[in-house]
């Protein structure tokens, strides 16, 4: 069965997570941390993508990530192929470094950034390491300290949103907290499946927008069926004239409407009677649309 896609816009923010396979330590030597990084400081070259936080453990990473190119997959791809080639050659070995798809969590707003922000950093602390807060191989010091923050690590946004002007006490203050119970709540309940992709951002009424968004969204085996689905929010939910609808598709009026009308019946009817029922809530529309096409 092919894998849904990775939900991805542009500016879209990111918390991906990813753990060795068979529990193997991949980071306990240095050098390997040293090889990570030097890749993510490639991979926000060559893909143009933001780091804002990170936390390297021994055998799991963190990164918040911002992708003004709606790139997510090709940046994370590009630096776990090349970790595990480096890492095979080193180890003498052939095997897969990492557990399969990474995790990626989809961030909505300033409120989850900060919160994202600190539980990345506070996994040290979790982890009972006696390092703490000030482990080593996390962003936490980075924020504190600028001259030894790495190039490829933006901390303005952050910094500003947390402590406003930068006031390191407010930054420390703010990490003195303890996760959130929402927080922790969100993680618990996303941490059984192998894929999460939540907190989905007010979408475009658009057309465009919102057949980018279902693009994303689906699998290639229900390209049909996320066609009419489009055709049918832009026509029935959005009011957009059939021939708009066919000069975003390319395609001739009478085909569009020949979608609408051929498809109309195939379509599951509790998905048709949530799409009618849910005029004014476009990124509930998409989030339905989503799990039906998953």
């Amino acid at each position: 069965m092919a894998r849904a896609r990775r939900l991805e816009y542009e500016n879209a923010w990111h918390h991906v997570m990813n753990r060795a396979a068979g529990k193997k330590f991949v980071f306990s030597d240095e050098n390997n941390k040293y090889i990570f990084f030097e890749l993510i400081a490639e991979a926000c070259k060559k893909h143009e993508i933001e780091i804002h936080a990170y936390c390297l453990m021994d055998n799991h990473y963190h990164l918040l990530i911002r992708t003004p190119k709606a790139n997510l997959s090709k940046a994370i791809h590009y630096i776990q192929f090349r970790f595990s080639k480096i890492y095979n050659e080193i180890i003498q070995s052939d095997g897969p470094i990492f557990r399969s798809r990474y995790k990626s969590i989809l961030i909505k707003n300033d409120v989850y950034l900060t919160q994202v922000c600190r539980y990345i950093h506070l996994n040290p602390v979790e982890a009972k390491l006696t390092s703490g807060i000030e482990y080593k191989w996390s962003s936490y010091r980075n924020y504190l300290d600028l001259f030894k923050k790495p190039y490829w690590l933006n901390t303005e946004l952050l910094t500003e949103m947390i402590s406003n002007s930068f006031d390191k006490l407010s930054f420390i203050e703010f990490h003195k907290q303890n996760n959130s119970s929402e927080i922790n709540s969100f993680y618990e309940k996303n941490n059984s499946k192998k894929f999460v992709e939540l907190e989905y951002q007010s979408i475009s009424t658009d057309p465009k927008a919102l057949f980018d968004t279902l693009s994303n969204a689906i699998k290639n085996k229900k390209s049909k069926l996320s066609r009419f689905i489009f055709c049918y929010l832009a026509r029935n939910i959005y009011n957009h004239k059939v021939t708009e609808i066919s000069n975003y598709l390319s395609e001739d009026s009478n085909n569009i409407s020949a979608v609408l009308s051929r498809n109309k019946s195939k379509v599951n009817s509790d998905l048709f009677l949530k799409l009618q029922n849910l005029k004014e809530k476009p990124q509930d529309l998409i989030e339905v649309a989503y799990k039906y096409l998953r």
